[in-house]
């Protein structure tokens, strides 16, 4: 009768050591990442590559995929982005910041001036009327007015 306590207490500590410790130290770095990473909220972006995009009041939000976000346009203490939704040109108002709009948009839009970030997919070209320089999009009639210190970024590409 001893025998068997000892004899499953070493097959417990086989099964851990060749089976439980091994899956477990592998599983580290997921645990670590799921940690760090807001997963709940963000399993359905992650898999799909959606981009969300939130303002300071809690009914704003926005979920697109980083193909369609065309262009966002500082107003005061708002932000429009402008995206297409089954092929149609859309906009939605948020109460936020530029910058916090640039970090959500996870490098799709780019500063081209102080009140616009642009998606530089849907840049066709730049036109110089005078000493102003335009952003010439794609998608709308608009022009985006790019300045001097963002030049450089959309030149460089071949537009």
């Amino acid at each position: 009768m001893n025998n068997d306590k000892y004899f499953d207490f070493k097959v417990m500590l086989l099964w851990i050591v060749y089976f439980a410790l091994p899956v477990f130290i592998t599983m580290l770095p997921f645990i670590y990442f799921f940690k760090r990473v807001d997963f709940h909220k963000n399993l359905f972006n992650l898999l799909l590559k959606k981009i969300e995009f939130k303002g300071e009041n809690t009914n704003e939000y926005l979920e697109v995929e980083p193909k369609n976000v065309i262009y966002a346009e500082a107003l005061e203490n708002y932000v429009s982005i402008y995206f297409l939704e089954d092929n149609v040109f859309k906009g939605k108002i948020f109460r936020n910041k530029l910058k916090n709009i640039e970090e959500q948009s996870k490098g799709v839009l780019q500063f081209c001036h102080r009140s616009y970030l642009v998606n530089g997919d849907y840049v066709l070209e730049i036109l110089k009327e005078g000493h102003k320089q335009y952003l010439v999009l794609n998608t709308e009639d608009k022009k985006i007015p790019l300045s001097k210190s963002y030049i450089d970024k959309f030149s460089s590409k071949s537009l």
